[in-house]
């Protein structure tokens, strides 16, 4: 599409990758950049295919908002990634393939480093927001580089060395239809 920036995975890791590097080393000594940051947006969709986005031909279902994006945006044209959803947020979080970092299901190592981690280096404040099912507890989406959250599917599948994983609330199998919440390290159970 012309006008479109179009980046894959490892190129959009490697941007952000040197981004964090040149913003983390102040130019002459200054301390403060003076121009403002580009704001990012990742929009991460379990079960949502190509042909569901009008930007990519869709007749069936209207898109104007995400269209839009598409159109000002970067867009990942050759990312492909696993048919389940958590092993391809380990891939998206760390831009790395699973046969590089999978432990087993609903884990991510604390010794991963992710996109966040080198935006929040970069001097990004960060928010992840949708399903988390990567185990841990608040302590843990902080050290994966994200200042706030709010989240579900928070469940301990396997728990880390550092033992630092929930206890399941009550009704957390609802994850779907009512999903039990977790905000600023608190459950929100009446939502």
């Amino acid at each position: 599409m012309p006008g479109t920036n179009r980046l894959d995975r490892r190129g959009f890791i490697k941007a952000i990758g040197a981004g964090a590097l040149a913003l983390s080393v102040p130019a002459g000594g200054r301390a403060a950049r003076s121009t403002p940051r580009t704001n990012i947006v990742l929009i991460m969709a379990d079960d949502f295919g190509y042909e569901c986005l009008g930007c990519d031909g869709s007749t069936d279902y209207k898109t104007p908002v995400l269209d839009g994006l598409a159109r000002t945006g970067v867009r990942f044209e050759q990312c492909h990634s696993q048919p389940l959803c958590t092993p391809s947020r380990v891939e998206i979080m760390t831009g790395r393939y699973n046969v590089r970092n999978y432990e087993s299901f609903g884990y991510l190592n604390p010794k991963e480093v992710t996109f966040a981690n080198l935006l929040r280096t970069a001097g990004y404040r960060t928010c992840i927001a949708g399903k988390w099912q990567l185990s841990g507890d608040a302590a843990t989406v902080r050290d994966f580089g994200f200042d706030e959250h709010c989240l579900w599917n928070m469940h301990a599948y396997r728990k880390d060395k550092t033992a630092r994983s929930l206890a399941d609330p009550g009704g957390w199998l609802k994850r779907y239809g009512n999903p039990t919440l977790y905000s600023g390290g608190k459950w929100l159970t009446d939502t």
